[in-house]
């Protein structure tokens, strides 16, 4: 009988940690929420001024510029989910050639 209770206490026990470890395992695998857009103006610090499209470009490989803030959408930027900034809905700011020297 002692036999028996020492079995099912070391049952209990094993199963108890295969349902911890099961539960462990599966918040490791579970996606977290995405991150929701967030737009608005990039303002320099310094300057307080905005990056800006000139003349509202949606042309491809329009440089952007900093000029005075004026609330236009040439100076609303969203920062996407996949942490891309985008301007007009679907305009990316990428770097020319991934270039990193200054100029």
């Amino acid at each position: 009988m002692r036999r028996r209770r020492m079995r099912r206490g070391r049952l209990a026990a094993v199963l108890t940690a295969m349902v911890a470890a099961v539960v462990a395992a599966a918040t490791m695998f579970v996606a977290t929420p995405a991150q929701a857009d967030t737009s608005g103006a990039l303002r320099g610090v310094g300057s307080g001024r905005c990056l800006d499209v000139p003349g509202a470009s949606q042309t491809d490989g329009t440089y952007t510029q900093i000029w005075d803030c004026n609330g236009a959408a040439n100076q609303q930027w969203t920062l996407t989910g996949s942490n891309q900034l985008t301007v007009y809905g679907g305009k990316c700011l990428d770097v020319p050639g991934h270039a990193t020297a200054a100029g």
